[in-house]
């Protein structure tokens, strides 16, 4: 519509000229997530204001069979953003409408949004489900309110992008050069330390980065390390699959990730990292995403016969299992591990032996067996066990979860001195 727009057109209207502006067009589920907090009731009526006025342009496409709304910058929609100065051209004529509303004071910036930016700096990049959960686990709605104030004063960017987990469109937030000023200006971070360009991820890295900082966000407690710093520190190549690591007691241990069907070569990849990996680093997490990857990694593992010289590789699954495992069985002391073999019976610490058993236990009939555990993944000792004990001075018990008992004895059919003890699920509520 030519001349004078009889309307408020606000901050967040001329947000959404530039956005189509910028990418030429956007689907209306796109614009909902980014600036109406999912209200797609909302999403239309606004966007149909714009429309009737001629700003922007409305047309159906079909993608992945299904067909859906897409909208594109009109000419006048180009000129009023040229007019207010939001891009750069030529003034046209001048189209009225009531200006925005002033700010008299500069905006403060709470120590929780410091904080999430801090963390931006640190991971690169975070889904918008995650910042809510970590930084605003009791108003979610609120933390959407707070991060388009965050994007709006520029201090952070953000995307909306197909996530394969998820099956559906998920927005994703990285910090901007104004963010890193921020951050220097608190001295949490050097000025000039870092690009903000240089912490975007590629697509291709974009969902691995997303799992491992789901994975990191679950265990806050467990100090991290992002895998550009892990590499850094350790001289390795830039090429190289670690994900990060744990640090526990000063000592790292490093994270690998393994998908629903990862190839055999990225898998060896893997192995082959852990079998040379550097001095100074003191095990190993491989999380699978689920059965298959589980019954790939474990199949290449068995068949390279992989020696670490004592150094954990825990097999975990990425779900919340893996989690508890993580947080409640390994890098919580043995406190816990120890709580579970007592329901069975004495546990008589050992001393060191060429067997690598710690610890023995006497059953309530006064049996005495070695003790194996696998309930914290961790498949090196069975491994061991099975290529170098014959049982020739105790039996041994194979201590797993329930849900893995089947696996286990099928494992350990060929060693008539093991046998396989059940740990019911129950177990992971108790603590």
């Amino acid at each position: 519509m030519k001349g004078v727009i009889p309307i408020r057109i606000t901050s967040r209207d001329m947000d959404i000229l530039r956005d189509l502006f910028a990418n030429g067009e956007l689907s209306r589920s796109d614009i909902t997530d980014r600036y109406f907090n999912g209200s797609r009731t909302y999403t239309y009526r606004r966007l149909q204001m714009l429309k009737n006025y001629g700003l922007i342009r409305g047309r159906r496409r079909r993608e992945d069979g299904r067909v859906i709304a897409v909208y594109e910058l009109t000419d006048d929609g180009k000129n009023l953003l040229v007019q207010t100065g939001r891009i750069a051209g030529r003034k046209p004529k001048q189209i009225a409408t009531e200006p925005p509303k002033k700010r008299n004071r500069a905006r403060e910036w709470t120590e929780r949004d410091i904080a999430i930016l801090h963390k931006l700096y640190q991971v690169r990049v975070l889904t918008k489900s995650q910042l809510e959960q970590t930084f605003f686990r009791d108003s979610e709605r609120y933390g959407s309110k707070r991060l388009e104030v965050m994007r709006k004063e520029q201090l952070v960017t953000s995307k909306v992008a197909w996530s394969r987990d998820k099956g559906s469109l998920e927005a994703s937030y990285r910090i901007t050069e104004k963010g890193l000023r921020l951050l220097a200006q608190k001295g949490l971070i050097s000025e000039g330390e870092v690009r903000a360009r240089d912490l975007e991820p590629t697509e291709k890295q974009r969902e691995y980065i997303f799992d491992v900082n789901e994975l990191h966000l679950k265990c806050q407690s467990i100090p991290f390390v992002d895998s550009r710093l892990i590499k850094r520190k350790y001289h390795l190549n830039r090429g190289d699959t670690v994900a990060g690591a744990f640090t526990w007691g000063g000592l790292d241990y490093m994270i690998y990730l393994v998908n629903s069907g990862a190839k055999e070569q990225t898998i060896v990849k893997i192995l082959s990292e852990i079998r040379h990996a550097p001095k100074g680093v003191a095990g190993f997490l491989v999380y699978y995403k689920d059965d298959s990857a589980r019954h790939s990694f474990e199949r290449v593992f068995e068949n390279m016969n992989i020696v670490t010289g004592g150094f954990p590789v825990h097999i975990l699954p990425f779900n919340d299992k893996g989690i508890w495992i993580t947080q409640n069985i390994i890098f919580d002391g043995e406190e816990k591990l120890l709580g579970i073999l007592k329901g069975f019976g004495q546990i008589v610490s050992l001393p060191s032996n060429r067997n690598g058993f710690k610890y023995g236990i006497v059953l309530p009939d006064g049996s005495r067996h070695f003790v194996l555990e696998v309930l914290s993944g961790n498949r090196i000792l069975l491994d061991r066990i099975l290529r170098e004990y014959a049982g020739q001075h105790a039996g041994v018990l194979l201590f797993c979860w329930e849900d893995e008992t089947k696996l286990y004895k099928e494992r350990v059919a060929g060693a008539r001195f093991i046998r396989v003890v059940s740990v019911p699920a129950q177990f992971q509520k108790t603590f």
